[in-house]
């Protein structure tokens, strides 16, 4: 995998180290907007949160009553990341995806992914300027990090896209608090493309599956 060098953001303060963390979204932090990455995609940029999407291979059933096929997947992520002594570290990702679908119409959801070295038991938090903070569980760990699942309701859509700063909350498993502040500029126009369908990169290559990763025993 290409190692990708993502804008660094305002963190207000980590109380420990954290790992720094593999891509683990569906698709990788292009290095320019509109740019090609090597995974096949082509992406855009809605301020810091940069739009991609890929076709994705749905392989055909056991029994050969579901032939395979293909469709669209895309999302908007962005990457933040501290200096600690002479490194950049990757402190989380978070993406606007698609969770599933409710009356054949897409659920988002705001997808975090966070250290394997946070504490499971505390929740995972979200707030923004217009926000009051809210705690989420986490929804499985991998190999990757730990993964945190924030449905995107109307009223939380509409809280974030006012908002110019974005903080997350989460406790280790020293027991220390960790907030991040990350910028939230483009949220609405990155959720709006996203939630239409409209002015979204094309998608060129394949992938084998979309979503975030299962989790490992």
């Amino acid at each position: 995998m290409p190692s990708h060098h993502p804008t660094r953001k305002t963190v207000s303060h980590v109380s420990a180290p954290c790992s720094c963390l593999a891509l683990a979204f569906l698709l990788a932090v292009p290095t320019a907007g509109g740019a090609q990455t090597n995974g096949g995609d082509t992406a855009t940029k809605a301020n810091v949160w940069s739009l991609h999407c890929v076709n994705v291979a749905t392989p055909a059933g056991s029994d050969d009553s579901q032939p395979s096929s293909t469709r669209v997947a895309c999302e908007a992520s962005q990457t933040v990341s501290a200096r600690q002594g002479d490194q950049d570290v990757e402190i989380l990702k978070l993406a606007i995806s698609s969770v599933g679908e409710e009356g054949g119409k897409s659920l988002w959801g705001l997808v975090t992914l966070l250290p394997l070295d946070v504490l499971l038991t505390s929740d995972f938090g979200l707030g923004a300027d217009k926000v009051q903070p809210g705690l989420h569980r986490y929804r499985n760990c991998n190999h990757l990090g730990c993964f945190a699942v924030v449905p995107l309701t109307n009223k939380l859509v509409a809280g974030l896209s006012r908002s110019k700063q974005g903080m997350a909350y989460f406790r280790l498993t020293n027991g220390r608090v960790v907030k991040v502040v990350f910028p939230l500029e483009g949220f609405a126009e990155a959720f709006k493309k996203l939630s239409s369908g409209k002015d979204l990169p094309s998608p060129i290559l394949p992938v084998g599956s979309a979503g975030t990763p299962e989790a490992t025993q």
